[in-house]
């Protein structure tokens, strides 16, 4: 073969390579694939549950699907912040270990041990805290309240005496999340949420629904039922 013709094929190869190259896309994949954000939710249904819900919600932000071993640790704290004024004499914080029991919403599938979470779906961890610390102290019987005396409810413990619905004054809690979900990636560190909001005190719910309706509770606002309608 004709070495000029030889020449002119390399050349050839060359360029349309070099095309190629400088045509493909160069990949840009997020820093922080994988986030992690604490959420809380409070549920007053009495007399069944009066509880903080803790969430901590990992975030697919990749393109493709994330799936490996499971490997759930990690945990929460919540911390209640008192009054300036007030003297706290017990553990005002509950911590709380993580672990695959505690996956609240996500494609576990306990078989294989695998976790899938496709691209803009999340894992969530969840822990129902009925604001009891560390050292067994009950928060709802520290806080100060408000007397709702358009409501009146069973007492707590005693379902037979009578007493008005008793709502907090606005309360300081810090929530902190952390954890591992798979074998291979690190722990990851949510950033701390801080919330300020009233609660209910212990009670046995409505004395008699039918002549005394109380306001219902807001959950994310629950001073809005000392409020004139």
């Amino acid at each position: 073969m004709n070495k000029s013709i030889v020449l002119f094929c390399l050349l050839t190869l060359t360029i349309f390579l070099l095309g190629c190259e400088e045509l493909l896309p160069l990949r840009s994949d997020p820093a922080n694939y994988l986030t992690a954000k604490v959420q809380s939710l409070y549920v007053y249904n009495t007399p069944k549950e009066n509880s903080l819900y803790l969430f901590l919600v990992f975030k697919n932000n990749y393109d493709e699907t994330l799936q490996a071993q499971a490997d759930v640790a990690g945990s929460f704290r919540v911390k209640w912040y008192p009054p300036a004024d007030y003297s706290v004499s017990f553990v005002n914080e509950k911590n709380v270990t993580l672990s695959i029991k505690d996956i609240y919403t996500g494609n576990y599938d306990s078989k294989t041990g695998n976790l899938t979470i496709n691209p803009g779906d999340s894992l969530v961890l969840g822990y129902k805290w009925d604001f009891v610390t560390d050292d067994k102290t009950d928060m709802l019987l520290k806080f100060g309240y408000f007397v709702d005396k358009s409501c009146s409810v069973r007492g707590y413990p005693n379902p037979e005496q009578q007493y008005f619905r008793q709502i907090s004054e606005k309360q300081i809690f810090e929530i902190t999340g952390n954890a591992r979900i798979f074998t291979q990636t690190a722990v990851l560190y949510a950033q701390p949420l801080v919330i300020n909001q009233c609660f209910v005190s212990h009670d046995n719910g409505d004395w008699d629904p039918i002549f005394n309706r109380c306001r219902p509770i807001n959950p994310s606002n629950p001073c809005s039922a000392l409020q004139p309608p």
